[in-house]
């Protein structure tokens, strides 16, 4: 493990001048989070620090303006992070570079449109794919060219959307079978876990196998819950660590916190943020290429794919 440990640097730019934050990628994990539903405040997280810091609001490019809707952050491990910002009736991919975030009058600047999903309303759950990939979740999707509720791929380089696929009996939003929010794919595993509401109505994150998520589409998949029980209060972010295989989870706010990737129990608060607006959506640094590939990158590299990577309740009606 000593091999693998580096130091990551964020730079941000902030009125004219440059401060660098830096934080270790082996045994301390810098995360990136969303604040109160989708205020559009961008967060870094630094556990080994314990701390919590504001970067600032993110200035829509297309609109041109800063507001709310900004649910969803996913990074790659070339630290490009990506957003989405819901309830628009054309909903786009956005793209940031997180080691040049520049910030005027504690606004993000030098946000990015890489163009259109297609879909409109309640869009979210966006997460990196080890096939530099994006994928999200429709929760209220409105355009009727696709299914109301679902799974769908975007690639970054040429802005097309896929259908993935949904669950069968899927209940629409809110309805059992059904997708949530937030996604993450656990690098141990490659299976693709997200939160969503189990065919017994409970709120259980599910696991889809990695493999099948990555390839083809119109898929009909069976609801397999993650774990045998789930906090409740944690239905929003999820996200692990691609080097540990570490797990965390929150809500729309009330902080963040670290989940035993086996049993879904909480383990810590991270960032020293419980009790805060922070938790809205999640997102690891994940710009640490590991010596060693995972076991769940080896299997898909046999699959010819490149191998990566307490609050209220959000209201989604």
């Amino acid at each position: 493990m000593n091999a693998m440990l580096r130091k990551l640097g964020v730079a941000v730019a902030v009125a004219g001048s440059c401060a660098t934050g830096t934080a270790f990628a082996n045994g301390v994990v810098d995360l990136w989070a969303m604040s109160n539903g989708g205020d559009g405040n961008l967060w870094s997280i630094d556990a080994g620090a314990n701390t919590t810091t504001l970067i600032g609001a993110l200035l829509d490019p297309v609109l041109g303006d800063v507001g709310g809707g900004w649910s969803t952050v996913a990074e790659t491990p070339d630290k490009t992070l990506y957003f989405m910002r819901r309830y628009q009736s054309d909903v786009h991919i956005f793209s940031l570079d997180s080691t040049n975030i520049q910030v005027s009058a504690n606004v993000i600047t030098n946000v990015v449109s890489l163009g259109s999903t297609g879909l409109g309303g309640n869009l979210d759950g966006l997460t990196a794919g080890p096939d530099g990939k994006l994928y999200f979740t429709a929760y209220d999707n409105a355009q009727p060219n696709f299914v109301r509720n679902g799974l769908f791929r975007f690639d970054p380089l040429t802005a097309v959307t896929d259908f993935v696929g949904t669950f069968a009996g899927n209940g629409g939003p809110g309805g059992v079978n059904s997708f949530y929010t937030d996604l993450a794919f656990d690098p141990i595993t490659g299976d693709l876990v997200g939160t969503g509401t189990n065919g017994n109505g409970a709120f259980i994150p599910y696991r889809l196998a990695g493999a099948s998520v990555l390839t083809g589409n119109n898929h009909v998949y069976s609801y397999v819950d993650a774990f045998a029980s789930w906090n409740g209060s944690l239905y929003d972010g999820l996200a692990y660590n691609r080097l540990t295989g570490d797990l965390y989870a929150s809500g729309d706010s009330g902080g963040v916190y670290q989940i035993d990737r086996t049993t879904g129990a909480i383990i810590r608060n991270v960032g020293n943020n419980a009790g805060t607006s922070v938790g809205t959506d999640l997102a690891v640094q994940a710009d640490t290429i590991p010596t060693v590939p995972e076991p769940a990158t080896l299997a898909l590299l046999g699959l010819g794919l490149v191998g990566i990577g307490f609050g209220r309740r959000r209201q989604k009606a």
